[in-house]
């Protein structure tokens, strides 16, 4: 999160919660785990063109762009 953060040019504070608190409602919550698995694609022979923080920071400046929200505060889920 901070790295997306300081992509966007957003300076707040990350407020961790306790396992057990409630989350609310976010696109990750569904009755199976979203697994993200790249051992198939390395097996036919996929190599990623930077590190793992370089293509995050590609990606999220990519997004901006796309939906130019970058600098503007976020909208809630379903807002």
């Amino acid at each position: 999160m901070t790295a997306v953060g300081l992509e966007l040019g957003w300076d707040g504070d990350l407020v961790l919660l306790p396992p057990e608190a409630q989350g609310g409602e976010h696109p990750w919550q569904c009755a199976h785990p979203i697994v993200l698995d790249t051992t198939a694609s390395h097996a036919l022979g996929f190599q990623p063109t930077g590190s793992a923080l370089e293509l995050l920071r590609h990606e999220v400046r990519w997004l901006a762009d796309e939906f130019h929200f970058a600098g503007q505060p976020p909208t809630p889920w379903g807002g």
